[in-house]
This record gives C-alpha cells, structure tokens and sequence, in this order.
C-alpha cells in the first residue's frame, strides 16, 4: 500500500511539473510575441497561435491526468459564453451558412456562395486569434492553480515588461530602433508599431511591478511598530530584491508618459485608481516608508509631465475626427443589429459609410473595440462575449474584496481590466495580439487564485458521519 501512494504522489508530482512547464513555455510565447511588431503581422500572429495549440493539445491531455480544481471547473460558464462567439464567427465566414442573412454585396460577385462575413479570410485570422487567448487563459489557469508557479509567471510578466519599458526608452532617447527600423519615432513605442498599442502594455507592466512591490514590501508585525524597525525592514526587503519591481515601476511609468497617449496616460491613471482602490483592502501595508515610496514614484511622474510632456499630451491632432465615426458606426450597426458584418470586416464593410470630409484618412479600425466587435460580430454575439469577460471580471474582484493571502493576483488582474477596458473605448489596443495575449495571461493569474482556498475545499461533497447515538443496537461498537 505504501507503494501505491508513494507512486501515486509521484505521478501527480510530474503531472503538475509538467503542467508548470507548459505554463512557463506559453508565458515565453507570449512575452515574445510582443518583440514581433506586437505580433500584428499575420505571419506572427499565425506562428503565436500554432504554438499555442500545440501546447494547448498537450495541457488537454494533461487535464484527463489530473482533473481540474474546483477554481477551474467554475469557467465553464464563460467559457460556453465564448465558445459561442467562436462558432457564431465560424458561421458569418462558412459558405451559405445562413444565406438568407449573407450581406447582400455578395450578389454583386460573379459565382460567389454568399455569406455573412463581408470579408471571410480576414475573419478567419480573428477567429484563429481570438482560439489562441482561450487557449492561452486555460493553459495559464492551469498552471497557476499553485500560488508558488502563478507568482513566477506574474514575475516574468513584471521583468520583462521592465527590459521592455527600458528598450523603449532608450531606443526614443538614441532615435535608433532596431525592431522598428524606419517606423521609430521619438516617442516611445518600444517594439510596437503603436504608440497607443503600447501604453497598454506598459500599463499591465506598471500594474504588475507596482503591486508584486507593495505585495513584498509589507509591514512589521504589530508587535513591533518602532520606526527604526520598520525602516530595517523596509531597506532590507528593498535591497533583498524589491528594487527590482520599484525599478519596474519607475520604468513602466516613464514610458507610459513617453509615449505621449492621451488616452493610454488616461487609463493608467484609471488603472493606478483601481490598484489603490484593490490595495486599500489590505489592513498590513500601513508601513509609511513603504507609502512614502509610492509618493515617490508619483512625484517622479508629475517631474516628467512638468518638463513638455504634459504639454505635448495636450494638442490636438486629427485622432479627434474618431469622434464623428462614432456616430457613423453607431448607425451602420442599426442597419445588421442582429448578424453583424462578420468578424474582421470592418476596414472593407465601413468603407460604405465613411462620408467626403473623412474619406482622406484610413478607418481601417474603429478606435472603439466596444463599437467594432458591435459591429462586426452583432449585438447578440458582442453582448455574450462582453458577459464573459465580466464575468471573469466579477470573480476577480470578488476575489479583490475577500481574499487576504495572495491577493497580489487578483490586484493586478483587476487594474489590469480597468486600464485596458477604458482605454478599449478610445483606441484598439486588445486587437493587437501581443498585447491580448498578455491581458489573457493577466485575467488567468488573476482568476487562478480569486477563490479562498476554504470555499474551494468546500465544494468537495463528503459524506456525513453517522450518529452513534441512531444506529441500531445491533451495528453499535461494544460501550455504546
């Protein structure tokens, strides 16, 4: 018998190495993609997804080794949310699927089978995205479920959108980008090819080294409030590493500011409000040389805004006319409310709808993801894939407000979806694939550890202990 268990332990300890390995291995993926232009070629965004179905296929047969946990098994509600979109998308592309529905450009096109989609290779490449971060949030789930495995994947997050940060600035600093080659301007845009793209991935970065630094930088115990004790403590735990995620900090934020997004500086604003909002819960970082170094970090954000860049974030430029399509796009979605022009037709569907005055600039994204997955998917299909996102948003604050122990995951997750999801109604940043990948990575810590581990053991059915005192006297144990 104690073969068996020893074995059996065994076993589940390569399974969950394993599970570990495929999780780092995804994660690497990921982060890589980013040096790719953000992954927005489709040579890249192709490569990203087969690797991730190739490590999706072997977590799938390590699911049938070891069951998911209960934390796992509560995504299966947004995950039929999503599976629907998916197929729905699948239909808007498949010949005469629902031909009575195919958008109506199709009768112009000689021996052509209708469809929905106005451009069906275009929504194959979103469906094959949109599969990929799925697979992503599932493989990440999965190895997260152990906080030792989801705090080194969240670190990797923070690092390497330190060195990230840090090549972006240095290359706008020197004027030369060996990633961007020509495309490199003088604001910082690291190794993407927008600005924009980029200040939400600087966001995720500053939210993942600001909270791993206020995580690691806790107070003394009550039992010891001296001031020379907390600053002890405080200067070890800085020099034992904490350094590393203020440094992360100090580095996201400047390049935030570099890049001079209005709008991405706007949402890591929003995202800094929901991560204090998140940290205001926890009753152990009251250390003040710990809050006196935050203080520090916005001071040096507000020197960098002093010296020009404020002033540049404030001119205007053409981006306003995105205001006026808002309308447009509004009322094209009232023409297709229910089947939508298919799932990556906007750049050719729109062009209908773009009037005199506008048609000089290239609306080949709508500057709104809100609007033009309304657009593109339906109401009904945009609407389902929303609630699953909120629904995965819901259970992270839940996890915000009643978790205590590594809560540091559900912070970061929940700043995460503030900065992005407000910066998503002004520009397109989750369409890039590096960066939504990385938001599927962040929403998977977050949801991998939101659950107490009491409610998750509690879920598991026991059978009750019969009472001595009502079983007949013939099956009573002798003294009864």
């Amino acid at each position: 018998m104690a073969y068996v268990s020893y074995g059996a332990a065994a076993r589940r300890s390569v399974i969950r190495q394993a599970e570990s390995l495929v999780g780092a291995v995804a994660l690497v993926v990921v982060l890589v993609s980013s040096l790719a232009l953000g992954a927005n070629r489709p040579v890249a965004w192709t490569l990203l997804a087969m690797i991730i179905l190739g490590l999706f296929l072997v977590q799938i047969v390590l699911d049938v080794l070891r069951p998911p946990n209960a934390a796992s098994r509560r995504l299966l509600g947004p995950a039929l949310l999503y599976l629907g979109v998916l197929l729905w998308a699948l239909l808007q592309i498949w010949p005469g699927a629902l031909g009575g529905w195919a958008d109506p450009a199709w009768s112009h096109v000689p021996d052509a089978t209708p469809r929905i989609s106005s451009d069906p290779v275009a929504g194959a490449h979103h469906i094959l995205r949109l599969a990929a971060y799925g697979m992503v949030f599932w493989i990440i789930v999965r190895a997260a479920e152990d906080s030792t495995r989801a705090m080194h994947l969240l670190m990797g997050v923070a690092i390497f959108s330190t060195l990230l940060a840090g090549f972006g600035i240095f290359t706008a600093w020197t004027g030369t980008n060996p990633i961007l080659g020509e495309r490199a301007t003088g604001r910082v845009s690291a190794s993407f090819v927008n600005r924009n793209s980029y200040a939400t991935y600087a966001i995720f970065g500053l939210a993942a080294n600001l909270a791993l630094y206020l995580h690691r930088a806790r107070e003394t115990p009550a039992s010891d409030p001296s001031t020379s004790k907390r600053l002890r403590n405080f200067l070890e735990g800085f020099f034992r590493g904490n350094w590393i995620f203020a440094l992360g900090v100090l580095l996201c934020l400047a390049a935030l500011l570099f890049t001079e997004s209005r709008a991405g500086l706007v949402s890591g604003l929003v995202a800094l409000l929901a991560l204090a909002f998140a940290q205001s819960r926890n009753r152990r970082l009251r250390n003040p040389w710990v809050v006196g170094s935050v203080l520090a970090i916005v001071v040096f954000g507000a020197v960098f805004l002093s010296s020009g860049v404020g002033t540049r974030l404030m001119a205007t430029g053409p981006d306003e006319a995105r205001f006026e399509v808002y309308a447009l796009i509004a009322q094209a979605i009232a023409e297709r409310p229910w089947t939508g022009y298919g799932i990556g037709s906007f750049a050719d569907a729109f062009r209908a709808w773009i009037p005199q005055d506008l048609g000089a600039l290239e609306w080949d994204l709508a500057h709104n993801s809100y609007l033009e997955n309304a657009f593109e998917l339906g109401v009904p299909a945009a609407l389902a894939l929303y609630a699953a996102l909120l629904w995965i948003a819901a259970v992270i604050l839940q996890g915000v407000l009643s978790r205590q122990r590594n809560r540091v995951f559900a912070v970061v997750a929940f700043a995460s979806i503030a900065g992005a999801g407000f910066h998503s109604l002004f520009d397109f940043s989750l369409q890039m694939p590096a960066t939504a990948s990385l938001f599927a990575v962040v929403l998977a810590l977050g949801w991998s550890q939101a659950f107490s581990t009491r409610k998750i053991r509690s879920v598991r059915v026991q059978a009750p202990r019969p009472n001595p005192a009502e079983e007949p006297e013939a099956q009573r144990p002798p003294g009864l």
